[in-house]
């Protein structure tokens, strides 16, 4: 059983249907999660409810007592998240007025901008990953997911702060992709060079790995046509996630030259 219409609908207001841990607009898709599960006696009362998107409500679930591993969220952090979040969001129903708080959110947005245009829009937006690339063309991406995670790296207005929480996800979405799926192949003068799995017939060690699992022909090309697939999906992976992450960092300098007139 959920939340009572009443309360579901005022906890989706009060949150700006944006999620109250990693703040990013969700729209439909999000939860309204029990910060005390119904199951050890929480109730489903408006002080019990946390608005999350999908990612947060399962981090949230995750965690198992019997096999602890990082820490749990404690019922205080969470509520802490929420009433922060919600007088944010309270704070934030039209464009921000207080001039130190309008300068201070400019200068955060001019900050983002010049962290992550080299890397986005020299490399990002313009390459096609089933190409080698090399490591240095993504030091803007490593900078503002580093200093994202700090709260004075925040915006004061609740709309900025939700869509640079969206475009971190899909800078970080894109991150971890080009980490399971591409390795360094050399180090140069122009740095450390990576790149996705090779296609078979262009790797001689590859074609005779296969070989050698192979009892036949037909399950040699079998195998050769298996890895094509698998680099197929990951091109197309690489290249959707850097397109997001392109569109994502466009709609918010869009969005943040409007909300702050820049």
């Amino acid at each position: 059983m959920g939340f009572p219409p009443k309360i579901a609908e005022q906890a989706l207001i009060n949150s700006g249907r944006h999620c109250s841990i990693c703040h990013k607009f969700c729209g439909s898709k999000m939860e309204l999660h029990h910060i005390e599960q119904r199951a050890d006696g929480g109730e489903d009362s408006y002080d019990n409810c946390l608005p999350v998107c999908f990612d947060c409500h399962a981090d949230v679930k995750s965690y198992n007592e019997r096999h602890p591993k990082g820490r749990k969220y404690s019922v205080g952090e969470l509520k802490a998240h929420r009433d922060n979040w919600y007088r944010k969001v309270a704070s934030s129903t039209g464009p921000v007025v207080d001039s130190t708080y309008v300068e201070l959110d400019r200068k955060t947005f001019k900050e983002i901008i010049e962290k992550l245009q080299g890397s986005i829009r020299d490399y990002v937006c313009e390459h096609d990953y089933a190409n080698s690339f090399y490591q240095d063309w993504h030091s803007g991406l490593n900078d503002f997911l580093n200093s994202a995670k700090l709260p004075e790296n925040e915006f004061f207005d609740a709309e900025m702060e939700g869509i640079r929480a969206t475009l971190r996800e899909d800078i970080r979405k894109f991150r971890v992709s080009l980490a399971q799926n591409t390795f360094m192949v050399k180090v140069d003068g122009g740095g450390r060079l990576f790149r996705m799995n090779d296609d078979p017939y262009n790797n001689p060690v590859l074609l005779g790995h296969l070989n050698q699992q192979s009892k036949d022909q037909a399950q040699f090309e079998a195998l050769i046509k298996e890895h094509q697939e698998r680099n197929n999906e990951v091109r197309e992976e690489l290249n959707e996630l850097a397109q997001r992450a392109c569109d994502s960092f466009a709609e918010f300098i869009r969005f943040g030259k409007r909300r702050l007139v820049v």
